[in-house]
């Protein structure tokens, strides 16, 4: 099976499976339908490297979230657009997808980062 088709069938993920949006997951039907993720595919041709990964991937998102703070602000692109972003979480907002297939943002994705302080 195609990993790409069935990730964006309208029939399991709706009319906007090809929108970014990250809050989606925060509705109980859309977490409900995360079983039929196939993140590293399923059964006996799923990825040997599975576990590998996503030991990798927590590691380093939890560690980045710990050290570090991040929000979302305008870019370039979207400042000659008309496309506001104050430099704040509120103003700043994620560009538009050229591609879902590889999320291929239509322009950068500008994040501010400050290193945490420790207490």
């Amino acid at each position: 099976m195609c990993n790409h088709a069935f990730h964006h069938n309208p029939a399991v993920w709706g009319d906007d499976h090809n929108r970014f949006d990250p809050s989606r997951w925060d509705e109980a039907g859309t977490v409900a339908r995360g079983r039929y993720l196939m993140h590293f595919g399923l059964g006996g041709r799923q990825c040997v490297g599975k576990t590998i990964a996503l030991t990798n991937i927590y590691k380093l998102a939890s560690t980045l979230l710990r050290e570090f703070q991040f929000e979302i602000v305008a870019s370039d692109n979207e400042k000659a657009s008309g496309g506001g972003g104050t430099g704040k979480r509120a103003g700043g907002h994620m560009p538009e997808l050229l591609s879902v297939s590889v999320s291929e943002l239509q322009y950068p994705l500008m994040v501010r980062v400050k290193e945490r302080t420790i207490v």
